[in-house]
């Protein structure tokens, strides 16, 4: 890591596989339902194929982290986010939600967790991802400045955010399933 300005993004052997494996799929499936399909519906899946393969390149290719001597930042397909490094409560590496990946992800002063794009174990490695993590955190304390909020204020709004979460989503099914048994 730089002393001044980091951009992690996926490397281009790993977009250029992903392109030709998604683009073989697609000819792959198209050749075969040929046969089997009318034109217009080929067409149809062919353009569905296509979209689809753009928007898991757009994925790969827009989801960088950028790490400069403000903070860190964070585009997504559909956003960016910026953090201070003073609004940085803590980083860390975490195990990836439904993956056997690790990546990492900076808590911020609402007890959000935030996954860092790119920053992971399989685009890094584990040994690289360590190391680029402790260069994180060892910058981050440099600046982050006193009045810094503690791990554990910051662990416990984020567990009431999920509690909070979790009531809500299971409300929410219980309306549905009232609903539903309702309607028939």
């Amino acid at each position: 890591m730089t002393a001044h300005h980091v951009v992690y993004r996926a490397p281009a052997t790993m977009i250029g596989g992903l392109a030709i494996g998604m683009a073989l799929v697609i000819v792959l499936l198209l050749v075969r339902a040929a046969d089997e399909v009318a034109g217009g519906v080929l067409l149809w899946a062919g353009l569905v194929g296509a979209a689809l393969f753009g928007l898991v390149l757009a994925v790969v290719v827009r989801t960088v982290t950028v790490v400069s001597g403000e903070g860190i930042t964070v585009r997504q397909l559909f956003g960016t986010r910026s953090y201070l490094w003073a609004e940085i409560v803590d980083i860390r590496i975490a195990r990836m939600s439904g993956t056997r990946y690790y990546s990492a992800v900076v808590y911020d002063r609402d007890g959000r967790q935030v996954l860092l794009p790119q920053v992971t174990d399989k685009v890094l490695g584990a040994e690289r991802l360590d190391h680029e993590v402790g260069e994180l955190r060892r910058r981050w304390e440099a600046v982050r400045g006193p009045g810094t909020d503690d791990v554990g204020s910051v662990r416990t709004r984020f567990w009431t955010v999920q509690r909070t979460g979790i009531a809500i989503g299971f409300a929410a099914g219980i309306t549905v399933a009232v609903l539903m048994a309702a309607l028939n």
